[in-house]
């Protein structure tokens, strides 16, 4: 992914997906200290104790911001390791990691068990846990209704933190490849012949 003159996108490198795959473990990563830190703190609990079914919406502000947060680590360390890339390159990268991470955690979502206790669950937010109740059909048939609505909001309400959290990747994005945090993270290439080079 070199700087090409004509602002195009040539296909990644090595290096780029070293780049996209360290964004992602880092927002994973961060994401799940988060998650783990709301559910120490009983901020994690994405349906009321009150009204069960009805969308806790604390518990979706801490996912919210657990995720931005997580978002934008993501994006700072695919943007910082894509050495010799400009700002629209690191951008790429950092859009990439973040998409990535989005589709990973869905498909971890998908093959948990429907009443298994997951992190991922929690890292996939209030929608999912809904979701997964009413598909495991843990819903009293007179809430029925209500649950899906609460699970309709918490799917728009992910939908808009979600896009949140794309702007913060890209930012994080952005904010490495100019140096625009004071610390540096170390740059990374890999040559053809699968050496790591300072």
């Amino acid at each position: 992914m070199a700087d090409n003159p004509n602002g195009s996108f040539p296909a990644p490198g090595p290096s780029a997906w070293f780049a996209i795959l360290a964004g992602m473990i880092v927002a994973l990563a961060a994401h799940i200290m988060l998650t783990l830190l709301g559910a120490g703190f009983g901020a994690m609990t994405f349906t009321s104790r009150a009204a069960p079914g009805v969308l806790n919406w604390g518990a979706f502000f801490w996912w919210a911001m657990a995720g931005v947060v997580a978002a934008f680590a993501g994006g700072y360390t695919a943007g910082g390791f894509a050495a010799g890339r400009n700002v629209r390159q690191a951008q790429m990268l950092a859009l990439l990691a973040w998409a990535l991470t989005l589709i990973f955690v869905s498909a971890m979502v998908a093959f948990a068990a429907a009443n298994a206790p997951s992190v991922f669950r929690h890292v996939a937010g209030p929608a999912a846990a809904l979701f997964a109740q009413i598909d495991a059909g843990n819903v009293n048939p007179r809430m029925a209704e209500s649950v899906r609505q609460s699970a309709s909001v918490a799917a728009l309400a992910s939908f808009v933190a979600l896009t949140v959290g794309l702007l913060a990747s890209l930012l994080g994005g952005r904010l490495a490849a100019s140096g625009g945090i004071p610390f540096q993270l170390p740059r990374f290439t890999i040559t053809r012949n699968n050496n790591l080079n300072r």
